[in-house]
Order: structure tokens, then sequence, then C-alpha cells
């Protein structure tokens, strides 16, 4: 019976913990810990390398959006019934994926 009680807590705690393990695995890790000792300034590292890392999607992402809006092959209209052309449809299903 405790077993039964205890298994929706201890999985719901344990899966936090295995999202962010992703982040401690890899060349940052490597290059963080190796150049700090300390296990906080390590994580900071980490954090700050991830965030980085975020920004640079997010910016490839937009220069990529970016792109399919200008581009010439892209400004037919999608349908008759639509006021969109076919580089917004793309860009739509682009950024939703």
């Amino acid at each position: 019976m405790k077993t039964l009680i205890l298994l929706p807590f201890m999985l719901a705690f344990s899966i936090p913990a295995i999202a962010s393990s992703t982040m401690y695995e890899g060349q940052e890790r490597d290059d963080c810990f190796s150049l700090y000792p300390h296990g906080d300034t390590a994580a900071n590292c980490i954090y700050d390398k991830w965030q980085q890392s975020n920004k640079n999607i997010d910016t490839l992402v937009k220069n990529t959006a970016r792109k399919i809006i200008n581009n010439q092959s892209y400004i037919d209209p999608f349908d008759s019934n639509s006021d969109k052309t076919k580089g917004d449809i793309y860009k739509e299903r682009f950024l939703q994926s």
C-alpha cells in the first residue's frame, strides 16, 4: 500500500531531474567543469551556454522565416479562397514545427 502511495510522488519529483540532466552532458559540461572547479560556477557556465544556444536558435529561426517571406518563389497566392501567399503558409508551418 505504501508503494502505491509513494510511487506518484517519486515519479513527480524525478521527472524535473531527468529533464534537466541533459544540460549536464556533452562537450559544454566538460568545458565548464574544466574551467571552473566549483560546482556552482560550472553550473552557471552551463546555464549561460544554454541561454546563448537558445539565442542562436531563435536568430536562426527568425532569419529563415524572413528569407521565406522575401523569396520571390513564394509570392503567389496559396489558393483562391485565401489572401495568404505560399510564403505565409510556409512560414507558419515552419514556425509551428
